[in-house]
């Protein structure tokens, strides 16, 4: 497991997001957003809105994709959907958002 993928990081929030913007290596960057995907709580929605926004991550933010819906949807119901389906015509987050967007309405589906 990744030590840094627990709510033990929390914490640090700012520290690796900023490493995050400020690194140009692709391994850093996913390894970071990783964590920060792992990590965020509702309180780092615009944070997480920001980086999925900023294509010179380039497909490191779709490891934000999941966790940006998950912020949104915790701060008003629907947020989360809404946001990420701004980005589905991205080309390094269109497949992700599709499937986080899939995986919801099925487990909808299930409940009802």
């Amino acid at each position: 497991g990744c030590v840094l993928c627990t709510k033990l990081a929390r914490p640090y929030w700012g520290t690796f997001r900023d490493i995050y913007v400020r690194s140009d290596r692709p391994v850093v960057q996913d390894r970071l957003a990783a964590i920060l995907g792992e990590i965020a709580l509702a309180g780092h929605f615009e944070d997480l809105q920001r980086l999925l926004a900023d294509r010179s991550r380039g497909p490191s933010r779709v490891l934000l994709v999941a966790a940006t819906r998950r912020a949104g949807n915790r701060t008003r119901p629907g947020l989360g959907d809404d946001t990420i389906t701004r980005f589905s015509d991205d080309p390094d987050l269109a497949v992700c958002v599709h499937q986080v967007l899939r995986r919801n309405r099925r487990s909808t589906d299930a409940l009802s």
